[in-house]
């Protein structure tokens, strides 16, 4: 009768760990901790939105050495620096690259006005240089199906905003004026209603591709512009007034990281709000 071979002898055991880990457990090589305590200042990232001819550039103007990159041709009244012969995005980044490279002496802030026309450049952009699948060309951005060409637009726009950040940390104030749009919003705690938001990309029902929700992320301040409404006899009816809001209500978006208040705008001091945000040194 055949014997059956014996069975082979049962793996050893791994090693006893001396701290008790699992033996691949990975170490990884320490990193030093570098602290820091207490508020930092930096140049301020601003964004300014508002219904046509409320007075986004006059406030825009006050900001320190301001000056405009006036895509909307809306400074001609005002006493302001800027470049008006801006005529595609590629020169509006060609431009900002260069003031990034090489800012001139006395520039303090540089004024986007108003990304609501750079988005529109952007959009061009893509349509006159991306295809779409199949190497097809494309006459709108909505040619390229599955909101894929919005995707595009949203990538040209972060690199804006890194251009705008090399800027930033040359220690020069970036605000970008947006017209404001009526939208809706959905209200996890109640009926959905309309505010007045950025008129940027807001994204799919995803929020894929949002500008918006890109410039509100990267903004320290969020100014909405208003007209004040009174109430008579039950219907409310707009004056002549106007505030400044840094902080959001239900008919508008608005924030600040400093100081969230609301602030007449006065035509003859409008530069109070900068003071108000630490942005001006006070009078």
């Amino acid at each position: 009768m055949t014997q059956r071979p014996a069975a082979p002898p049962p793996p050893a055991p791994p090693p006893p760990s001396n701290d008790g880990r699992s033996p691949k457990s990975v170490v990884h090589k320490p990193v030093p901790i570098k602290m820091s305590s207490g508020p930092q200042r930096g140049a301020d990232s601003i964004v300014i939105t508002g219904v046509e001819k409320i007075g986004k550039s006059t406030l825009a103007g006050c900001l320190p050495g301001a000056f405009f990159f006036d895509l909307d041709k809306g400074t001609s009244k005002l006493n302001v620096s800027r470049d008006d012969n801006i005529n595609s995005w590629l020169e509006l980044r060609g431009k900002v690259t260069a003031l990034a490279q090489s800012p001139p002496q006395g520039l303090g802030t540089i004024v986007i006005d108003t990304a609501t026309v750079a988005q529109a450049m952007a959009v061009d952009h893509v349509v006159e240089t991306r295809k779409a699948d199949g190497g097809k060309g494309v006459s709108s951005i909505e040619d390229f199906g599955w909101g894929r060409g919005w995707q595009y637009v949203a990538e040209e726009f972060d690199a804006l905003m890194a251009d705008l950040d090399r800027i930033r940390e040359r220690g020069i104030v970036v605000c970008l004026i947006c017209h404001a749009i009526s939208s809706p919003f959905p209200n996890p705690e109640g009926e959905n209603f309309i505010r007045w938001e950025p008129h940027l990309y807001a994204g799919d029902k995803n929020k894929r591709g949002s500008i918006r929700d890109r410039v509100y992320r990267w903004a320290d301040h969020i100014l909405f512009v208003g007209y004040d409404l009174f109430v008579k006899g039950g219907k409310a009816t707009g004056g002549e007034t106007r505030t400044i809001w840094t902080k959001p209500t239900a008919t508008h978006v608005a924030g600040s990281r400093t100081n969230q208040i609301d602030l007449l705008f006065d035509p003859t001091d409008p530069g109070a709000i900068w003071r108000t945000l630490g942005i001006l040194p006070a009078s």
